[in-house]
Order: C-alpha cells, then structure tokens, then sequence
C-alpha cells in the first residue's frame, strides 16, 4: 500500500497536531511506503520520503511510488493550500481522507462559528464532503462530528516511557497542567473557577497547581489577572512552556494531571501523562473521559465549573489510591496509546476502506 501524509508542518512542540503529524508517518514508515509532503518545505528530522509538492501540483510527477499512491491523508481542514491539491486528486481518481484533529467536531465548529461557517460554505464544503472518510481520533470526536461523510476512529499515540510514577507527596497534591493557556479551549477558565469554589478544602491539604505553557494573545496575562482576581494565587502557579527532559520531570515530580477542555480531539498531554503513570482529572470534553472511569485511571467531570469541583473533592478523598489508580493509568497507555500498535491498527483501517 502506499500512502502519502499532506501537512502545512512547522516546528511547535506545544502545538499537539503537530508533535504527533511526524510520528503517524514514522511508524506507518515501518509498515508500508509511506511519503510526506510538507506544504511548508520545512524538513523533519527522522522522516523518511519527504515530498516537494510539484509545480502545479501534478501527482503524476511525483516521485515512484507516490506518483500511483492508494491514499492520500490531510492533516487538518483550514488550510487553503489543501484545495488546489484535493482537486487534482479528485481528477487523478486518488482517493483521500482527512484526520481534522478535532476541528470538525461540533464543539469546535462553535468556536469562531461566523468565520468557519463563511470558511465551509465558500471553500471547505467540497473538500471536507468528497473525501472517502474522516478519520477521527476518537469515538467521542465522531460521535460529535455532524459532517455527512463515512467516519472510522484512528488514535493518536504516544512514545512509552521507561520511567514511571512509584510514590506521591504524603503532605500535599501536586497538580499540573501542561499545553497551550488557551482559557476556553482548554477550559482553563473552568478549572480555575472550581479551585476557587472549593478553595477552603484544597488549601486544607496543601494542593498546588502548576499551569505550565506557552504565552499567545496574552493568554498568560489574562490567566494572572483572573487567579489574582479569584485570590487563589497561592495555589495556583503559572510557569513557562515544557519540552522534553524539563517536561519528563514535571510530570514525575506532580501526583495528578488536569485537563479539563471544553473540546478535543485526542489530547496528547493526557496520554504523556498516563504513559508516566499520573492519574488525570478530566472534563468529558477532553474525550478521554470514559476510558479513564472505566479504567479506574482518574476522574471525569462534566465540562462545567461545578462538576469539576466536586471530582477535585473526589480526588482529596480518594488520595490514598493515586498508586493504585497511577498503574491503570499506565495499563491504559500501554493498552491504547502505544504507537506501534496505533499504526498497525490505523493501516487496516485504511486497507478496508480502500
């Protein structure tokens, strides 16, 4: 089989969509020809049969075996570039799939509604209604995707770590978060609002929260101003963005992960975390909510301010079994989230549909 990825790709490694673009590629690479084109011309580094895009955009230019490729995959939706190429796969008779990475998702089409539903109506309509599937990241993202076409979930994955939790503070909760501060997307504002509801209980057992991310559209200077303004700053830390060995050692160092996102598509922070062991309270908007009630990995709330306060006083009851929900989490990783099987089972997928 023979596949080729499309990605307008650049480097920001707090950007999920596009830590995870390279490693589909890379373990699909292990299994079948796999290409890459990069509507950016950014090389990545451990990527093999990356693709210059062709003058005009003529697949039969391509480079054997890519020119006679089975599928093509977008990643994303808004990104103009896609068009011109989707039409001369349609004329060319090339199937193609797009995996929106949580973008079509009803949630997410409500964000910014004026401008998407502008955005469909003139450009994206044909795009998005005459690929042969969309790909969703997980079955709460179909569910919640109201496009026409023929859907299948293939996950994200997540590199195993050798490292794992083994013990959690005996005098206090150390919580964290870690990705973009975006305060609605990533219900931060949510979050913040339930610490304040059930403050007096958290400070009885010395609960901190790190929010550790990257500063856009002064994201971190609306997040100051609100902890401030809720008087929880003694609880509730702001930190800088976290990479690599920085970030391995946050997750180790804290006793639970929190993300409680109004929308997702699969996040991949809560998978980091889990694959380290770290019990994770999430909002069902995360989708990864079920999976972890049913696994006993955490908690799950509603995507709402006051269910999520009451999973924070269900997680100071529950303190004595972090260890035992710590190792669930990790089963769950290692279950689901493993890239290699994520690959294996992403490549039927595209072998049925085709």
């Amino acid at each position: 089989m023979v596949i080729v990825h499309v990605a307008e790709w650049f480097y920001r490694p707090f950007n999920g969509v596009k830590v995870v673009v390279p490693e589909h590629i890379k373990v699909q690479q292990n299994i079948e020809d796999v290409g890459f084109i990069n509507l950016c011309d950014v090389k990545i580094e451990g990527v093999k049969n990356q693709i210059t895009l062709p003058k005009k955009y003529e697949i039969g230019n391509l480079p054997e075996p890519f020119n006679r490729a089975d599928l093509f995959i977008f990643h994303e939706v808004y990104k103009l570039k896609f068009l011109k190429l989707a039409k001369k796969l349609r004329k060319a008779k090339i199937p193609y799939i797009i995996i929106p990475h949580g973008c079509l998702s009803q949630q997410a089409q409500n964000s910014k509604k004026l401008k998407k539903t502008i955005g469909n109506l003139l450009f994206f309509n044909k795009f998005i209604k005459k690929a042969k599937a969309i790909q969703c990241l997980s079955q709460k993202e179909m569910e919640n995707t109201n496009f026409n076409n023929k859907k299948f979930v293939g996950s994200n994955g997540v590199s195993l770590p050798q490292e794992t939790k083994k013990s959690f503070s005996s005098d206090a909760i150390k919580a964290v978060y870690i990705g973009r501060l975006d305060l609605y997307h990533k219900g931060l504002d949510l979050l913040l609002d339930a610490i304040k509801n059930c403050s007096d209980k958290l400070r009885l057992v010395n609960f901190t929260l790190r929010i550790c991310g990257p500063d856009q559209n002064d994201w971190r200077q609306m997040l100051k101003d609100r902890i401030d303004e809720l008087q929880i700053s003694d609880m509730v830390l702001l930190k800088d963005a976290l990479f690599d060995d920085a970030k391995k050692e946050e997750l180790l160092n804290s006793d639970i992960f929190i993300q409680t996102s109004r929308f997702e598509g699969m996040p991949l922070g809560i998978m980091e975390a889990m694959s380290y062991g770290l019990p994770c309270l999430v909002t069902d908007g995360t989708t990864l909510g079920d999976l972890i009630n049913e696994n006993d990995a955490g908690w799950c709330a509603k995507t709402n301010s006051e269910d999520i306060g009451c999973k924070l006083e269900q997680m100071i009851e529950e303190k004595e079994q972090f260890l035992h929900k710590s190792q669930n989490a990790k089963k769950v990783a290692e279950k689901y989230f493993a890239w290699e099987k994520v690959a294996c089972e992403t490549i039927k997928s595209y072998q049925d549909l085709i």
